[in-house]
């Protein structure tokens, strides 16, 4: 689809799928718990969308909405998120462009030791990407890779090179003559 929109544009596209998709090559997730707003149909067809491309959902939640979506308290979306992680996987995917997630995600990265995205997420940081920049933000594993599980530690600094001490013996003899002017003392 970006492709065809693409072609017809002249411009770079992206969708929230396909940035799904991409954030999740990106993390290397195949496994992921899924939290969506939607009823269970339509939260079945994003599952089968994921399974196509090679994504397994361990666990799932959904609220069954179909209207007031962004009403939808941040504390509703984290305790739904929290209780969709369940058994082995590599990520969680909170789906669905009008739901509140961006000031959650710190915060159940964090608890859930697990990358966590959202919908909005994913299609912000891949057309960053397209456009040569990156996003920011605090503690999340797919714009911070230190961020990510297994992410090897701080490297300690590199050593200080210290100049070379002076070989040992007697001091230099000073210079033959008066100083010059100017030289050091008045």
């Amino acid at each position: 689809m970006c492709e065809a929109m693409t072609r017809e544009g002249a411009v770079v596209s992206v969708t929230t799928s396909g940035a799904l998709l991409e954030a999740l090559a990106e993390l290397d997730a195949r496994r992921i718990a899924l939290v969506t707003p939607y009823t269970w149909s339509v939260t079945r067809a994003l599952e089968e969308y994921l399974a196509e491309a090679g994504v397994a959902v361990t666990a799932r939640g959904c609220l069954g909405l179909t209207r007031h979506i962004w009403k939808v308290p941040y504390r509703d979306v984290a305790d739904m998120a929290r209780r969709a992680v369940r058994g082995r996987a590599d990520a969680l995917f909170i789906s669905c462009t009008n739901l509140p997630t961006y000031d959650v995600i710190p915060q159940l990265e964090a608890e859930l030791r697990m990358p966590v995205i959202s919908a909005n997420q994913v299609t912000m940081w891949s057309a960053l990407r397209r456009l040569g920049t990156r996003a920011v933000g605090p503690y999340q594993a797919l714009i911070d890779p230190g961020a990510r599980p297994g992410a090897s530690p701080l490297a300690p600094p590199p050593p200080q090179v210290l100049p070379k001490a002076p070989p040992a013996g007697p001091p230099a003899a000073p210079p033959a003559g008066p100083p010059a002017e100017g030289g050091g003392w008045t």
